[in-house]
């Protein structure tokens, strides 16, 4: 994974951990954060 990928997926993680989120907004969250795993390491997912 290259830095920018790892950092990335930081972000997401960060907005999990410190932002008060809609059960929506989770969602969308998450499913950034799956997608973004299969695009960037299918053969992992």
């Amino acid at each position: 994974m290259t830095g920018q990928n790892e950092s990335a997926l930081a972000d997401l993680d960060a907005i999990r951990a410190n932002y008060s989120l809609t059960d929506e907004q989770r969602q969308i969250v998450d499913h950034v954060d799956r997608v973004s795993r299969e695009v960037l390491h299918p053969l992992q997912a």
